[in-house]
């Protein structure tokens, strides 16, 4: 038998780390292309997310890693002197997501960030403080790695709306 590790989706564009899902086929090795192709929506797996995997000797057992990417924004306060202190960080974000890039916009007042907690990647922005996010951008391409205009009227970010990764 040949293995193969089928994704579902395309990973996150723009080398952001995500992977994803992913299912476990197992094919005779000499089925030809087009057999193969035909079997394609057969799975051992469904949604196990195998990033890689074995099979037991006499395969019978099948073992498995899963690779899981997560990043939120936490906070912590910078003292005067000495080391920082990071029992006193404070975890501004959470959820299963990731974040590839934030800034504090130029009046201090928000915090501006990117997010593929709705599975494609949008800009938001929240309170400096914490609170309640905004989706400021909602379209199917990923945007990502946002910027504020030193007036705060504008935001700059990196979108692949035109099939390439522009500002």
């Amino acid at each position: 038998l040949g293995v193969t590790i089928q994704a579902q989706d395309p990973p996150l564009a723009g080398g952001r780390g995500g992977q994803a899902p992913r299912n476990l086929q197992v094919l005779p090795k000499d089925w030809t292309s087009q057999q193969v192709q035909l079997f394609m929506r057969t799975y051992v797996t469904t949604g196990l997310g195998v990033y890689s995997m074995a099979f037991s000797a006499k395969g019978e057992r099948l073992t498995y890693v899963t690779y899981t990417a997560r990043a939120n924004i936490w906070s912590l306060p910078v003292p005067a002197r000495g080391p920082v202190d990071i029992t006193a960080a404070k975890v501004i974000t959470s959820g299963n997501q990731i974040i590839e890039a934030m800034t504090v916009s130029p009046d201090g007042r928000w915090l501006v960030y990117d997010s593929n907690l709705h599975l494609n990647a949008e800009i938001f922005r929240m309170p400096i403080g914490g609170g309640a996010a905004e989706r400021l951008t909602a379209d199917p391409a990923h945007d990502f790695c946002p910027d504020v205009s030193p007036d705060g009227t504008e935001l700059a970010y990196h979108s692949w709306k035109t099939g390439s990764r522009d500002i």
